[in-house]
């Protein structure tokens, strides 16, 4: 399941920090990709990530 959309949601709610995000998703039940909650670092992992994807390859 990409987490993009929801990230996107987020944003767009207000959920602009790192704990926002985390506190959010926690809310919503969804979990990390190993089942756990979510804590700061796995979300900034996560944005790093999408991010990443985003970016040109050349």
């Amino acid at each position: 399941m990409s987490l993009q959309p929801v990230i996107l949601d987020l944003r767009a709610g207000g959920c602009t920090s790192l704990p926002q995000i985390m506190d959010a998703l926690n809310e919503q039940g969804i979990r990390t990709r190993q089942d756990r909650r979510w804590h700061v670092s796995n979300v900034r992992n996560l944005l790093r990530r999408l991010d990443r994807a985003k970016a040109p390859l050349f």
